[in-house]
């Protein structure tokens, strides 16, 4: 990438325009995107000079939003409106409603009608509906046509689509009734109809379905492209890589909030001090919780000192767990797999039986470790019941945690919150309260109500 941005910083320093534009042109548009990124702006003008608005906008294509709206801050109106006027619908849509209001409607008197058309339709969909990632570059044909004025049609338009590999077979109300491949066409003889080549047994879905639904449908099938329907009418199709563009943005937006961080990871100070802190502050109120709770156990503490030694290994154990099962859980819930009551028990019973099973076996394996660990110490602690207190609090805090773990993000999304809120930090916080309040509960039942030690 540096030698990439070397050369075009070189040639902008010869100005000479046309060497310039066909250098460009050499590059992948992706490579040429991350090299314009790293531009500053008055380098960035001069290339915006020599490019036509076409090929500016695969750049902005291939960057993300976030790094597009800093370039676009330099752009009047119709230079930005001219940009997102070439590019794909859904891309233009993406980035249309990154910009600010007063920007946008200031932009959008100067896209094409066809743009503008086409970003009314997109924005009239949810973030999280099919129909809100679908283009209607697409190729279609009648039903009624024969294949050899399917080939007519394709040659003449298919410089504008932007999937000619699969062809969609409407009737005169636009409704899907089938499609074809460029294969089936391409060997299909002149005069045989359409209806006959074309397949019947499609995959398709409804706009307002949840791009998951989408993904997997793209997933199972191994399509390349997604048909997307509004009841019967053909209103766009879904690309597999804007599913993975999707998807990839809702895992990293999910990793970023299983880390205690709220909206996008960016490197500008400011958001990442806004994204943090309010975070970082529930956890403080919590971690005092958890303290408090110790401060009633001082006397235990006190007693059998070797108890705070093994503290921390129950803790982390549950909080472990605790995030191992919150993880499963969201990713369920993403995938639509936790949607009715019975799906919801099973889940909840799954996670609690694999915390039990877990919990016995750990309990039973820190009861040695505990035990060994105390007789090389030669403390004067009992070693049998710290031992024995270890293993059942790490039986009783894994079963537990992994319970906290995969029922809080359903009750999240049961009150309409984002599940994924329910981070890693804020569940292993609150595995360390319940942990704490077990570990010292059992220790005080077996030392001091069991009469071990007075």
């Amino acid at each position: 990438m540096d030698e990439i941005i070397e050369q075009i910083k070189q040639k902008l320093k010869e100005e000479n325009k046309e060497t310039l534009h066909d250098l460009l042109l050499t590059y992948h548009p992706y490579d040429l995107a991350q090299a314009f990124a790293h531009l500053d702006i008055e380098e960035q003008e001069q290339i915006k000079q020599i490019l036509n608005p076409s090929e500016l906008s695969l750049i902005f294509s291939y960057l993300d939003v976030e790094d597009s709206l800093p370039i676009l801050e330099h752009f009047n109106e119709q230079d930005s409106a001219n940009i997102i006027s070439h590019m794909d619908p859904d891309d233009a849509t993406d980035l249309f409603q990154a910009l600010e209001e007063e920007d946008q409607n200031k932009v959008f008197h100067h896209l094409n009608q066809e743009a503008a058309s086409d970003i009314k339709e997109l924005t009239r969909y949810q973030e999280s509906m099919a129909g809100s990632i679908m283009t209607n570059h697409y190729f279609s044909i009648s039903n009624s046509m024969l294949a050899k004025d399917a080939m007519k049609k394709l040659v003449k338009e298919s410089s504008e689509q932007e999937v000619i590999d699969v062809l969609f077979v409407t009737d005169l109300s636009h409704h899907l009734k089938g499609i074809l491949s460029l294969q089936d066409l391409i060997i299909a003889s002149k005069e045989e109809p359409i209806q006959k080549i074309m397949k019947k047994n499609y995959k398709f879905i409804q706009a307002n379905d949840s791009i998951y639904k989408a993904a997997s449908l793209i997933k199972e099938y191994h399509l390349n492209v997604l048909p997307v329907l509004r009841k019967k009418e053909l209103v766009g199709i879904i690309t597999i890589d804007d599913v993975i563009d999707y998807i990839d943005d809702e895992t990293t937006e999910d990793y970023d909030k299983l880390a205690g961080l709220s909206g996008k990871n960016t490197n500008e100070f400011l958001s990442m001090f806004r994204s943090r802190l309010p975070w970082l502050c529930i956890l403080l109120l919590l971690s005092f919780l958890v303290s408090t709770i110790l401060g009633f156990f001082e006397d235990i503490i006190a007693i059998a000192t070797s108890l705070v030694f093994f503290q921390s290994l129950v803790l982390d154990m549950g909080g472990n767990a605790g995030t191992q099962s919150l993880a499963t859980t969201i990713v369920s819930l993403s995938k639509n797999e936790l949607d009715q009551k019975k799906e919801i028990h099973r889940h909840l019973q799954k996670e609690w039986m694999t915390g039990f099973i877990n919990g016995i076996l750990l309990g039973i394996a820190s009861f040695v470790v505990t035990l060994i660990f105390m007789s090389i110490k030669h403390t004067q602690d009992p070693k049998i019941m710290i031992s024995l207190i270890v293993a059942l609090s790490m039986m009783c805090a894994i079963t537990l945690s992994n319970f906290i773990g995969s029922f809080i993000p359903i009750v999240l999304q049961k009150i309409h919150i984002d599940p994924a809120v329910a981070s890693g930090p804020f569940i292993t916080t609150l595995n360390d309260m319940f942990g704490v309040a077990l570990y010292y509960t059992l220790a005080y039942l077996i030392l001091v109500l069991g009469g071990v030690i007075s």
